[in-house]
């Protein structure tokens, strides 16, 4: 049996999915009947660890670095320049799926805040050494945007910006507010939904993105899945 992703409806699907995580948090928040059950509050809130939106999350980030071991293999057999920076590409997306799924930031902001003490916008700490590898990565990956198409040079600009603006630009305006007001008011929970939302999006471009450069450069790609009898 074989297997064809069509990115667009791939997209599609997966933003009604953000928006079902988006209604079930505000639900299981502003309904007090649901909100005094921690369970379920726990089980929506996209502000938690272990849960279902960051199980969602997780398994787009898998199947990123899925997709990119995938093209770093197929660039290999071709001899491709760009090789290893798919490859160490996938490693990242490695991290990030496992740091969001067991909060590794959170030890590395602790850890920080207490060697800088730090407080207001930048009380939630990891943002710093954070800021300071994807400086580093940026650098390094220039010479990659300039090696693959232009269409895909865009698309993976446009999500990492996405993805960026929401992991550390609303995670720093979410600190100040924490800071000051604590994390039980609705403008956090807003803003937490806000940052969730743009990092699940900033990611489903990259899948699509990498879909479509699959596609485009191995013409006639598909998964082939053999269910055994």
């Amino acid at each position: 049996m074989t297997v064809s992703i069509n990115p667009r409806i791939y997209f599609r699907w997966m933003i009604c999915m953000v928006v079902a995580l988006i209604v079930a948090h505000f639900l299981t928040t502003l309904i007090p009947q649901l909100a005094e059950k921690e369970s379920i509050n726990r089980f929506f809130h996209m502000g938690e660890e272990q849960n279902l939106p960051t199980f969602f999350s997780t398994m787009n980030l898998l199947l990123s670095s899925t997709l990119l071991f995938l093209i770093a293999s197929l660039s290999s057999k071709n001899k491709r320049k760009e090789t290893i920076y798919w490859f160490v590409l996938g490693v990242i997306f490695v991290f990030l799926a496992i740091d969001e799924f067991t909060f590794i930031h959170e030890t590395i902001s602790a850890i920080t805040r207490r060697s800088l003490k730090t407080e207001g916008y930048l009380f939630f700490a990891w943002v710093i050494p954070y800021a300071f590898v994807l400086l580093v990565i940026a650098v390094f990956y220039f010479r990659f945007l300039l090696l693959i198409p232009k269409k895909t040079c865009r698309q993976f600009i446009v999500a990492g910006g996405v993805y960026i603006c929401g992991a550390m630009g609303l995670e720093v305006i979410s600190s100040g507010h924490a800071y000051s007001e604590g994390v039980e008011t609705l403008t956090y929970n807003v803003l937490n939904a806000c940052e969730e939302t743009l990092e699940m999006i900033g990611i489903i471009l990259f899948i699509q993105a990498l879909f479509e450069y699959l596609y485009a450069q191995w013409e006639g790609f598909y998964i082939r899945i053999d269910p055994k009898n």
